[in-house]
């Protein structure tokens, strides 16, 4: 069980070192003032109008966060990479030569608004069949040497990363494959036949540091 102690050495360990740039910008900016978004009477979330803001993310070093109708909190992007990094250690034993720690600390995490359809044929073209009905992707993961890991996740209605945290956990986990293990890619597959890196041991670890997770918004709703 993870308990709210290990955050803190989390945080901790997450912040020693690795400088990936030797310039960096601001911490953050946008072009307008928020906007108020009501759901069913509620304030929901705080809308950009479409505009795009950059946000860096505490205690990483070059780890930035692009939104736009809704903000998200840098700071529980950075609780949640620290509690998964944490239960990564703890399950799988030490980050050889830092470099989960080196992917977390230059990672952009793009927030989309809704899903985007799979083309019928790339799916066909990466798991060798046509789907039987349409297929929708909620988060993608992508690297490049020039750009570093870069993850696409559609947020949660509130823009709370605490309602809804699987999604972005799921993409951490194809970070840290391909940060400790190049040739798995990231493991597009998951627990499928094609590659064998990603195991029922990394989705009960998104399971597990997930339901921490919402706990952590269970209790700044009392």
């Amino acid at each position: 069980m993870l308990v709210s102690g290990t955050v803190v050495a989390a945080c901790v360990g997450l912040t020693l070192f690795y400088i990936c740039k030797t310039y960096v910008p601001e911490d953050s900016y946008y072009a307008e003032d928020l906007e108020v978004v009501y759901y069913g009477g509620s304030v929901v979330c705080y809308s950009f109008d479409t505009l795009t803001r950059v946000d860096k993310i505490p205690d990483l070093l070059n780890t930035w966060q692009l939104t736009t109708e809704c903000r998200v909190s840098t700071e529980e992007i950075f609780t949640a990479i620290s509690m998964f990094y944490k239960g990564w250690t703890d399950e799988f034993g030490p980050d050889e030569g830092l470099r989960i720690f080196k992917a977390f600390n230059n990672l952009t995490i793009e927030w989309a608004e809704e899903p985007f359809a799979i083309p019928d044929e790339e799916w066909e073209r990466i798991f060798g069949e046509k789907p039987e009905t349409p297929k929708l992707a909620y988060g993608e993961t992508t690297h490049t040497p020039e750009e570093g890991p870069k993850v696409w996740v559609v947020r949660s209605m509130t823009g709370s990363l605490y309602d809804e945290p699987y999604k972005f956990l799921h993409e951490l986990v194809h970070v840290a494959l391909n940060a400790s293990n190049p040739a798995s890619r990231g493991d597009f597959d998951h627990e499928g036949p094609i590659i064998k890196a990603w195991t029922k041991r990394h989705t009960k670890l998104i399971q597990t540091v997930g339901d921490y997770l919402v706990t952590l918004n269970q209790e700044d709703d009392i």
